[in-house]
């Protein structure tokens, strides 16, 4: 199925224009007791006692397969009525639904499939972008649901919602809610809901779960103190997805359905099908993955933790567990945020790089800050001190283009002339003297800026990409597109110049092992490894380069020895990664910048 056979529906057919522009705008519709009250007053007692039992919290997916008592509601009239005057046309059921007992998730985060603004959901030349959530709220004893209105259209930093000190609009009963937000004016609301309302937004919309919405900051104070912010109250809701028939809907589909494996999501069954057919609810593509017929259309999808560490074969995802740390006032990051650290502890995980079954912590950015998980969680080893991204998913690059001279991609002198900063010659004259007929190999080469210093030397850059390549070549390089090309026992110095760094700590061992048995007997394997500062985890500053690796002198030692070289010698000590309470990089001479702090490591055959 391609994008051009998914049809769009003309906006203009919406039942209620007013509605559906105000929804358009705004990014969010609620309706005051959709559903009787008595009525959700009986279902959820019902609930309550057929789900929670002893638990704190319950949450179950794909509603429509797994909680017969609330199926109705995905075809009851009053909620299709309701979605349909919103998005302005009639709505198909996307299958995304959960129930949910006391949950909740209170950082800011959005649900759609591309979560980092300008993604594949902000493109509309293939129909509007229509798919939504509506909550039906069959319980609200404490709590409420917090909004960015304009959001979904504006490219507001999440990192400025989740610090912003500016006023908050509370949404009681009886107010309506129109705003119109644009990017210059902006506030968040707190909608405060009643047992029978619905509120429906754009999947792209800043959300929250707002808990103790009717308590006061110094009560929430101490119910965050005594560990019950998050249960201070009944609730229970439904959340049911719906859009229009087009291809965001059928990406949005297909996203949950088939990528998202952690959350479980099943075929619908045949007589749930049935019924959604019968109400014109049945989306064309259901059953059907858009992934396998249109591969582009996979491009930024988001993956939660969970299931990027089972794509990557770490732990498996049943093996992750968040546990939230006490914390005090000074631990906390994010003002206004909750005084507690989450972080993750895997249980049958060893270090990759020295073997200790010591369980690995993670530290890692609140949830609300979705669209940069990868770049903000951290696998860490406390015994030897390699930490890594665990996940490449959400479009981490490799970084190959290191160490090109400023305006010099098309001066093949001005590289030839550069001169990297920490140069292996200065750091390892007994590997690197008389270099006249000897062959030196970069697994990496770029645009060989790395391989100038060996200008005696005949010189080999492994560069798949074929512009970069041309570059070196001009430069007085040979290049070869991958590793294997070149002769076992050829090489008498390998280097990796700021490469390793941006490898996951399987394909370290297996560049490494590779590059092994193309040096000769009296070989050489010359390492640099920059120690880039790690983003301090609250802040919307860019980490330096796409780094998915960080080492200590000793475990970059017992990396490369993992990997079959019998000596290693390592200059410098590197950082060290220091576990939940402060989850930065610090470097180990007592400096606040380990930009600049290198680890020049020397290894033989």
């Amino acid at each position: 199925m391609s994008r051009s056979t998914l049809s769009a529906v003309d906006p203009a057919s919406a039942a209620a224009p007013d509605q559906h522009a105000h929804f358009r705008a705004n990014g969010f519709s609620l309706r005051r007791g959709l559903l009787d009250a008595e009525e959700v007053r009986a279902l959820s007692a019902r609930l309550r006692e057929a789900y929670l039992g002893e638990q704190l919290k319950f949450l179950r997916n794909d509603v429509a397969n797994n909680v017969p008592e609330v199926t109705p509601y995905i075809w009851d009239p009053r909620v299709v009525e309701f979605v349909e005057a919103s998005i302005g046309g009639p709505p198909k059921f996307l299958q995304a639904s959960d129930f949910q007992i006391n949950h909740n998730v209170f950082g800011w985060h959005r649900d759609s499939p591309s979560r980092k603004f300008g993604g594949v959901d902000w493109q509309e030349f293939d129909g509007p972008y229509a798919c939504v959530k509506c909550i039906l709220y069959l319980d609200t004893t404490d709590f409420g649901l917090g909004v960015v209105p304009g959001s979904h259209l504006h490219p507001i930093p999440v990192e400025d919602v989740h610090n912003y000190k500016g006023e908050t609009v509370t949404l009681d009963e009886g107010e309506a809610p129109d705003f119109g937000y644009g990017l210059d004016d902006w506030r968040p609301v707190n909608v405060v809901v009643q047992p029978g309302d619905a509120l429906l937004f754009d999947q792209r919309l800043y959300h929250r779960g707002w808990p103790t919405a009717r308590r006061s900051a110094e009560e929430r104070r101490l119910l965050s103190r005594a560990g019950q912010y998050k249960y201070s109250g009944g609730k229970i809701t439904l959340a049911l997805c719906y859009g229009l028939e087009n291809f965001h809907s059928h990406r949005y589909y297909s996203a949950f359905r088939f990528h998202r494996v952690d959350l479980k999501f099943q075929d619908l069954k045949p007589d749930i099908v049935q019924k959604l057919d019968e109400h014109d609810l049945l989306l064309s593509s259901m059953g059907r993955n858009l992934f396998e017929d249109d591969e582009a259309a996979s491009q930024d999808l988001y993956s939660s933790l969970k299931m990027a560490l089972a794509v990557e074969k770490l732990p498996e995802a049943e093996d992750v567990v968040f546990e939230t740390p006490p914390a005090t006032r000074s631990d906390s990051r994010i003002k206004g945020e909750s005084l507690t650290r989450p972080f993750i502890k895997f249980q049958r995980q060893t270090c990759p790089a020295c073997g200790s079954a010591e369980p690995p912590l993670a530290s890692n950015y609140p949830s609300g800050n979705q669209e940069f998980f990868a770049n903000l969680t951290v696998l860490g080893c406390a015994g030897c001190g390699f930490a890594f991204v665990p996940n490449r998913v959400l479009g981490l690059s490799r970084f190959r283009r290191r160490a090109a001279p400023d305006g010099a991609l098309n001066d093949p002198a001005a590289i030839a002339r550069f001169r990297p900063d920490h140069p292996f010659a200065a750091a390892w004259p007994e590997a690197t003297a008389a270099l006249d007929g000897r062959t030196v190999l970069d697994i990496a080469g770029g645009y060989g800026a790395a391989l100038a210093e060996f200008a005696g030397a005949r010189r080999i850059a492994v560069e798949f990409d074929p512009e970069i390549a041309a570059v070196a070549r001009a430069g007085g390089v040979e290049t070869v597109s991958r590793l294997s090309q070149v002769e076992p026992a050829s090489v008498d110095i390998v280097i990796a110049d700021r490469w390793l760094e941006s490898l996951p700590p399987k394909e370290i061992l297996e560049e490494l092992k590779e590059a092994l048995p193309k040096l000769k007997p009296d070989g050489a394997l010359l390492l640099k490894v920059s120690n880039a500062s790690l983003l301090r985890l609250n802040t919307k500053r860019a980490r330096h380069a796409p780094n998915l690796s960080f080492f200590s002198a000793r475990s970059l030692k017992a990396m490369v020895k993992k990997a079959g070289y019998r000596t290693v010698d390592v200059r410098d000590a590197g950082a060290n990664f220091k576990l939940h309470r402060t989850p930065l990089y610090v470097p180990s001479k007592g400096r606040d910048d380990v930009r600049g702090e290198w680890l020049m490591a020397l290894a033989r055959v």
